[in-house]
């Protein structure tokens, strides 16, 4: 009997995404995934918490958000939006690049934020 109720309880996943549909399926997870407050502002806050372990130095890859959409990539490739950069120099408010092009962009830097401080921003 063990076997059979657990073959039972294995195969009604499957089924019920077949009944209903893996897209309708998907897309009611992602609404109430998203339409989440709480998880979108721990989900910000564990980003912010990354970041601020993070420290830029001299000759360190840096990934700048261009936005627009080199189709060259896959949908869900990173670099569809964003460019590898090269850190040159590095200051205390600041931070200098190098595009593949080896044009020169500076970058301001806010000091990191930790993920109280971001929870509790206004």
């Amino acid at each position: 009997w063990p076997l059979i109720l657990n073959g039972i309880v294995q195969i009604i996943p499957p089924i019920f995404v077949l009944a209903v549909g893996r897209q309708r399926l998907f897309g009611f997870m992602s609404r109430r995934f998203e339409s989440n407050l709480e998880r979108s502002q721990l989900d910000g806050a564990f980003m912010a918490e990354l970041m601020s372990s993070v420290q830029a130095q001299v000759g360190s890859t840096c990934w700048l958000y261009h936005g627009e959409e080199d189709t060259s990539f896959d949908p869900l490739d990173h670099r569809r939006n964003w460019t590898p950069t090269k850190v040159i120099e590095v200051g205390q408010t600041y931070c200098a690049v190098k595009l593949p092009d080896s044009t020169t962009q500076v970058l301001g830097i806010e000091p990191p934020l930790s993920a109280e401080g971001f929870l509790n921003r206004e």
